[in-house]
């Protein structure tokens, strides 16, 4: 069987700024995929993408000046953190004090000991996050904190093998 590039291209675009702009706490975002293995079966109600294997959630996040999210738990879940404008402080039971800016990407890996974290802009103007998670291959890893300073010209591995 032949497929042309026409019968296995999506017909449907995603696209941020036709989703909802949701949020919680001190942050607004748009969800663009949430996986329903991890939202639950009406997740993908919004217009939002169901995500693909273990790429279960994307959102682009703002946060308010002097903003946070709180301090919440995640459990199995790894959490890639993409600073695209401003800078957070990095509050939680893994490396807490950390500080991210523009550039700089955070991997949070909860595994089967979870962590606890908060996220806060400490400016006085908005700053904006892009937040991918991504299922563990293996589950009941330990727990693990890493943060990378992206330099601009290079490729950095972040995540996977």
């Amino acid at each position: 069987m032949t497929l042309t590039t026409q019968q296995i291209t999506p017909q449907i675009k995603l696209q941020r700024d036709s989703l909802v702009e949701g949020g919680f706490a001190g942050l607004l975002e748009h969800r663009l995929v949430k996986s329903p293995r991890v939202f639950g079966s009406s997740a993908n109600d919004d217009g939002t993408w169901p995500g693909m294997g273990n790429f279960v959630y994307l959102a682009d996040a703002r946060f308010m000046p002097h903003g946070d999210t709180r301090l919440h738990s995640h459990h199995e879940i790894d959490v890639i953190s993409v600073m695209v404008q401003g800078h957070i402080s990095h509050e939680g039971s893994l490396e807490s004090g950390q500080s991210l800016s523009e550039n700089d990407v955070q991997v949070q890996r909860a595994g089967g000991e979870g962590f606890s974290h908060n996220e806060v802009n400490p400016d006085d103007s908005w700053n904006r996050m892009i937040q991918i998670w991504v299922l563990p291959e293996v589950a009941g890893q330990p727990a693990s904190y890493k943060v990378y300073r992206l330099k601009q010209g290079e490729s950095t591995r972040v995540y996977g093998g």
